[in-house]
């Protein structure tokens, strides 16, 4: 499946049938995400793999409170479909967290005031010319949580 294709296909599924899915396949799925972008570069992500039914369960059940991390993990999400789908079009991208401590200055810079509005992500965009990435990435047993 392509890039844009999985972008649109893909949905929240919450009905899982009984069918396990490999340690192996998890572990590898934890490599993708840990190549996600993050400022100065810093991984500031650690992932727990949690298997056991009961204790699902019981995290499950607090699923319907609602709090505005879950606005912040949306945003991030639409974030990283943008980003993707412009690198398959062969445009970089670059996530800027830091400059959001000036978001006041940056709203008048770009005149814009809106009080229904919050500034939360600067996405730099541009034609560039590829090269390999020589991004450090953290080792596995750095960012996975083996219980």
């Amino acid at each position: 499946m392509q890039t844009k294709e999985c972008i649109r296909k893909r949905r929240s599924i919450r009905g899982y049938n009984d069918s396990p899915i490999e340690y192996s396949v998890v572990e590898k799925l934890v490599e993708d995400a840990a190549l996600a972008p993050s400022g100065m570069n810093r991984q500031p992500w650690k992932f727990l793999i949690l298997s056991n039914k009961e204790k699902i369960e019981k995290i499950a059940s607090f699923s319907a409170s609602y709090n505005e991390e879950r606005d912040l993990m949306a945003i991030g999400a639409a974030i990283e479909n943008f980003m993707l789908s412009a690198h398959d079009e062969g445009i970089g991208t670059c996530w800027l967290g830091g400059v959001l401590s000036n978001t006041s200055e940056i709203l008048d810079i770009i005149d814009f005031n809106n009080s229904e509005c919050l500034l939360k992500a600067i996405i730099t965009v541009g034609k560039y010319e590829p090269s390999e990435p020589v991004v450090k990435r953290k080792r596995m047993e750095e960012i996975l949580i083996k219980k």
